[in-house]
């Protein structure tokens, strides 16, 4: 499942209202790093606003719009914005019942791994066990 996030930190500055607007997949930012940037930060630079600027300062006051979410981004988002720790967890939870419905279709063809409590229960059990050794 794709995890995209369109949001925007409208902020007024010398009497002009700037916009920035940034799209994240957070899917790639996942895999790569495993954890998310800073969501200001990152509208930052893709709208190069220098993080030494005095525009900079006042964004990070901002609060911020989202725009558009596809997936289950959306339901981690509050007036806070993005609950990041939140969503993390929730991603690997996502990435490893991925993996375990792969295995099961490769070794036992099965579909639905979530029709096959069983087998998933054992795969979990695997997974964590290969995890402490």
């Amino acid at each position: 499942m794709n995890n995209n996030l369109t949001y925007s930190i409208p902020f007024f500055f010398k009497g002009k209202l700037f916009t920035p607007i940034a799209s994240l997949d957070l899917n790639a930012c996942m895999e790569v790093g495993s954890v998310l940037p800073c969501l200001y930060q990152y509208i930052a630079d893709a709208n190069q606003i220098s993080m030494y600027s005095h525009e900079y300062d006042v964004m990070m006051m901002g609060k911020l719009d989202v725009i558009s979410t596809e997936g289950f981004v959306a339901e981690y988002i509050n007036n806070e914005g993005l609950d990041s720790e939140a969503f993390q967890v929730r991603w690997h939870a996502e990435k490893l019942h991925q993996k375990m419905a792969d295995i099961a279709l490769q070794y036992m063809d099965i579909s639905k791994l979530e029709d096959a409590e069983g087998l998933r229960a054992a795969l979990l059990a695997a997974y964590q066990l290969g995890r402490s050794c």
